[in-house]
């Protein structure tokens, strides 16, 4: 009887144990190397496709903390600059892995539309002679 209490305890105690998690962290930086404040990042597990969302700090920087074994991409699409999506990182119990963003800027996003106006009062040749006068 004073084995199987030990044992009992003893699986209590190992269901309690959880699973070794691991972080993903990193900066935001603009072209000019300055840190971006306030920029929201993504995490997505390449697996179950579950996303979860982190502002990145005054330092730039942002974190994801207690994030299970696996594959995971992380994302920030900031106003002003190029959207940006990271390779795939694998996340490995008890390890931080680092990604950071260099932010490019957007391309110019203006449109120029042309139209023509009605061709009533064009120049027009109603008969042209061989030769002309050249």
């Amino acid at each position: 009887m004073k084995h199987l209490a030990y044992i009992l305890f003893a699986n209590a105690m190992w269901a309690q144990v959880p699973t070794e998690s691991g972080q993903i962290t990193g900066l935001v930086k603009d072209p000019a190397q300055a840190v971006i404040s306030g920029a929201q990042v993504t995490l997505t597990n390449q697996q179950t496709r579950a996303k979860t969302t982190a502002v990145s700090d005054g330092q730039g920087v942002y974190r994801f903390t207690s994030v299970q074994p696996g594959g995971y991409i992380v994302s920030t699409d900031v106003k002003g600059f190029k959207p940006i999506v990271s390779p795939e990182l694998k996340v490995v119990p008890g390890q931080t892995v680092n990604f950071d963003f260099a932010l490019l800027l957007a391309g110019a996003t203006d449109t120029l539309n042309v139209t023509a106006a009605s061709v009533e009062n064009a120049y027009r040749v109603e008969k042209v002679d061989a030769g002309g006068p050249f």
